[in-house]
């Protein structure tokens, strides 16, 4: 910068010299006081001025030589600093390039791993979801089973407890039937005892009547001695039937169980008339 500075009023100097030049070329016209100029003045004229101009511009040349050179040893430095800055960013270019063909690899394959996982996982929620359909038509039809059942089970337990209220009925009415059967028995077997009891007296009656008859055809006169007593304590008691000396019994309960069955006659014969029979 400071060696164009001084170009620039080396320049400014030449431009004052050369007005100087014309100045007194002026003056000299007026001190002759003529308007025209002779043709060797003006020759010489024109030569001055060209040596001038070409002092001015060997001098010029001189003074742009070292800026020239000065610019190109600029322009070549730029032009370096160019060319490596352009080749830094070239291969800056193609490591971002490289870089970003390997990151779009990456996405790519990354893409794809995530595509197939996503279409693994879509199956698999497809698979849940019917399976799931599935559980819940199951739960579905396993509810209405068990309303179903629950209300079978209702019922059963209406018909359950209508046939308890028809059994205890039945049950009660058996009872009460069985208990008038007993007592039908019972009043059976005290008629069946005093009629063995009558029979047995017919019986005797019938023996005595025998005997005596036996006994006056064999003794006429014993008559006399069979007409007394046999004891003085009136009839023995052994011979009375056991019907007579037993006692009045109340018909049994069912938890005494059921009463005691009449012969294949349909009489029942107690122990003491068969002893009186025999």
């Amino acid at each position: 910068m400071k060696a164009w500075d001084s170009d620039l009023e080396e320049e400014d100097g030449e431009e004052g010299v050369e007005k100087e030049m014309s100045n007194w070329a002026a003056g000299k016209e007026g001190e002759n006081g003529r308007g025209d100029i002779t043709d060797t003045q003006s020759h010489f004229q024109k030569v001055q001025k060209l040596i001038y101009a070409a002092k001015v511009c060997n001098k010029k040349a001189q003074r742009l030589t070292p800026i020239y050179i000065v610019l190109v040893d600029r322009n070549s430095l730029y032009g370096t600093i160019f060319c490596r800055s352009i080749k830094k960013l070239l291969l800056r270019v193609q490591r971002l390039q490289q870089k970003l063909q390997i990151m779009t690899e990456m996405y790519q394959e990354n893409e794809l791993k995530l595509h197939r996982l996503l279409t693994v996982e879509e199956k698999e929620r497809l698979q849940k979801e019917e399976k799931l359909n599935k559980a819940d038509k199951n739960i579905a039809l396993a509810m209405e089973e068990l309303n179903n059942y629950r209300q079978r089970a209702g019922e059963m337990e209406e018909e359950l407890e209508k046939s308890k209220q028809s059994y205890q009925t039945q049950i009660s009415a058996h009872e009460k039937k069985a208990h008038n059967n007993w007592l039908a028995a019972r009043a059976a077997d005290r008629e069946l005892a005093d009629i063995r009891r009558e029979n047995a007296l017919l019986r005797q009656k019938l023996t005595d009547t025998q005997f005596k008859l036996d006994t006056l055809d064999k003794d006429p006169y014993a008559l006399d001695s069979l007409a007394r007593p046999l004891s003085p304590y009136g009839p023995s008691p052994l011979g009375r039937p056991a019907s007579e000396t037993r006692a009045f019994l109340s018909p049994p309960t069912l938890m005494d169980g059921p009463p005691a069955r009449l012969s294949p006659r349909g009489k029942q014969r107690s122990p003491d008339t068969e002893v009186q029979e025999t």
